[in-house]
């Protein structure tokens, strides 16, 4: 029996890096342990909201309208901003107690939080470029999120698309040194600029029956590959339900008019232009990790 149990341990070890690391360092994993505990109660980490991600929302149903894209994003921002705005959080360059603040840039107007209207991608960049500037002389620290509606159809816009340079390139890819993440909403994964999708870390597929909100939470990389979400097995799975407080949220036509004002002012791009953006690729379902099952059932089927 014992030799069973010693077999059985050292094959725990040999197959979880992370077991095995934890009973190779007992002592440091007890210090940093209790340390790291008492740090987090002395220093109120339950009020740290997160920051440095970019997740986009796409229809996770046959129909690309009416899913609750725009609705969960919204509120999703909206429900963070409640709970994290104006609370005492630890600044650990200036080693004192400072106000945490929530910056929203948006191209949607929200009705129940203050927020800045997004026109330009370069705004986003001299923001984060001068909120370390605003935070020492107000005492803060400054989380911010930017939201892009309809970013397959807003980033096809010349005027964002001629800030699309690498500074904007550059500071997508260390948003998180920046306390900044990025929320993007689109029909489908594809119709996203390639290299906005190449920088995306989640894509949260929405799927909504009367006011029951589904949400699939999918990696990113794994739907480049398979090019649709109905073959990929997601991550996890959350359903809320939707009151009317989440549609009074935010004016659900305002974006719909400024594009529209867009394409009657010339100012989108052509469609050549458009197709070659978006670097339509084939799918490659030899590079994703999860396939679902309807995938699975297929290629059994094939074989």
């Amino acid at each position: 029996m014992l030799l069973i149990v010693i077999i059985f341990f050292g094959c725990c070890l040999w197959f979880f890096p992370l077991l095995r690391c934890a009973v190779l360092h007992p002592f440091a994993l007890v210090y940093y342990g209790i340390r790291d505990g008492i740090l987090y109660l002395r220093h109120n980490g339950w009020n740290n909201l997160s920051y440095g991600q970019i997740v986009c929302y796409i229809a996770d149903s046959s129909t690309s309208f009416g899913c609750g894209k725009t609705l969960s994003a919204t509120d999703y921002i909206v429900s963070l901003y409640r709970r994290y705005d104006g609370k005492k959080v630890w600044c650990s360059e200036r080693k004192k107690f400072v106000t945490q603040k929530v910056k929203v840039i948006s191209n949607v107007d929200f009705l129940t939080i203050p927020y800045e209207k997004l026109v330009s991608l370069a705004q986003f960049v001299q923001w984060t470029d001068t909120v370390d500037v605003y935070d020492e002389e107000h005492d803060t620290l400054t989380v911010t999120y930017m939201l892009i509606d309809e970013a397959s159809s807003q980033l096809n816009s010349r005027s964002f698309k001629s800030n699309f340079d690498p500074y904007f390139i550059a500071r997508l890819l260390t948003s998180r040194h920046v306390h900044a993440s990025i929320v993007l909403t689109s029909q489908r994964s594809g119709m996203v600029d390639k290299l906005m999708r190449d920088c995306c870390h989640l894509y949260i597929g929405c799927r909504k029956i009367w006011r029951f909100q589904m949400l699939n939470y999918y990696d990113a990389y794994e739907i480049e590959n398979a090019q649709t979400p109905s073959l990929v097995a997601p991550l996890r799975r959350t359903c809320w339900f939707v009151t009317d407080k989440a549609f009074q949220n935010y004016d659900t036509y305002a974006s719909v008019q400024s594009l529209r004002k867009s394409c009657e002012a010339g100012d989108m791009l052509s469609e050549s232009e458009i197709v070659a953006l978006q670097v339509v690729q084939e799918s490659n379902m030899n590079s994703v990790s999860r396939p679902s099952r309807l995938w699975r059932r297929s290629h059994k089927v094939k074989k």
